[in-house]
């Protein structure tokens, strides 16, 4: 008889060894899952039983078959399913460890995505003229955003990459890009609107006040101070709830609107975890700009790859060998 911890860390059995083998052929058991035979105290991985190797390759065999037969941009089945957990000090670690090892090209796309943004940005402080380049902006950087994501998505899979990839949203997915992109802002700014309302309402007694009082500017601040709440906390959760909408949709080949619903659906079972790595990685971005500002040229690999480490462990099905 054995017992063993499930993938949701619960325990389950004793079940005779002929269950555990199915389990391990339906795939809810395998190699790394705890294992405890009846009569000993330790708990080892299922590996270690030499009694379930061969059933283990069997379904080793069969899981490698078809994760070929499955197409590379494939979502896990499961996806919205199943539970997930990241260490997100590894993937600091490993996005440290991908751009000291491909520095050159790495740091070659960030170059060419901050010389893009620069210009446009100095275009846009042109008078008169500057509202066009805005716009340009507005419907280029989803497509920018996705190509880098791409490149830094191949480097970490060790497939080929170049600098060009850095347009590669532009060839492949350039609408949906640009859709995401737009409605992860639109839908954020217009979640905001309510506090600002509320905010502007407060406002309003101590700007029509020929001479400012106590209770208007009690007024005012109670006012900000709701409207403030009312208008980030929505912002800030739709923010980190569509994370991954990019990402979904360069490399999983999803529309603008089933990336933005899968991220919100998978970034739920842990969005705290997801607003702690997009608050280190904006820290880790800060002190880059802190850093005659060209810092950021180092620090955003960095912080993208560690971004995109923990979107392989949540999004991407792992090929298994047999």
């Amino acid at each position: 008889m054995y017992k063993l911890i499930g993938g949701d860390q619960k325990e389950y059995g004793p079940v005779t060894a002929d269950q555990l083998r199915q389990w391990i052929l339906e795939g809810r058991a395998s190699g790394r899952s705890l294992v405890q035979a009846e009569g000993a105290s330790e708990w080892k991985p299922l590996a270690a039983f030499p009694e379930f190797a061969e059933v283990l390759s069997v379904r080793a065999t069969v899981a490698a078959a078809e994760a070929q037969a499955r197409p590379a941009s494939a979502l896990p089945p499961d996806v919205l399913s199943r539970d997930w957990h990241v260490d997100l000090g590894q993937c600091l670690s490993r996005g440290m460890d991908l751009f000291r090892d491909n520095f050159g090209l790495l740091f070659a796309g960030v170059v060419v995505y901050f010389g893009i943004e620069l210009a446009i940005g100095l275009m846009s402080a042109i008078p008169f003229l500057g509202w066009a380049f805005s716009i340009v902006n507005m419907v280029i950087i989803g497509p920018l955003v996705g190509g880098l994501y791409g490149l830094l998505l191949k480097t970490i899979r060790g497939q080929p990459a170049g600098v060009d990839d850095v347009f590669s949203g532009f060839r492949e997915r350039f609408l949906h890009l640009f859709l995401g992109n737009l409605g992860v802002g639109l839908l954020t700014c217009l979640s905001a609107l309510p506090g600002v309302l509320i905010s502007v309402l407060a406002a309003i007694p101590l700007a029509q006040a020929n001479q400012p009082t106590a209770e208007n500017i009690g007024l005012l601040a109670v006012g900000l101070a709701v409207g403030g709440l009312l208008a980030l906390i929505p912002a800030i959760y739709l923010g980190v709830s569509w994370a991954f909408a990019l990402p979904l949709i360069m490399d999983k080949r999803l529309d603008f609107w089933s990336a933005m619903e899968t991220s919100r659906r998978v970034v739920g079972k842990h969005w705290w975890w997801v607003f702690a790595c997009l608050l280190v990685i904006g820290l880790v971005n800060l002190i880059g700009i802190l850093v005659c500002c060209v810092g950021v040229l180092f620090t955003m690999p960095v912080a993208f790859a560690a971004l995109l480490y923990a979107y392989e462990e949540i999004f991407t099905v792992p090929t298994p060998s047999a």
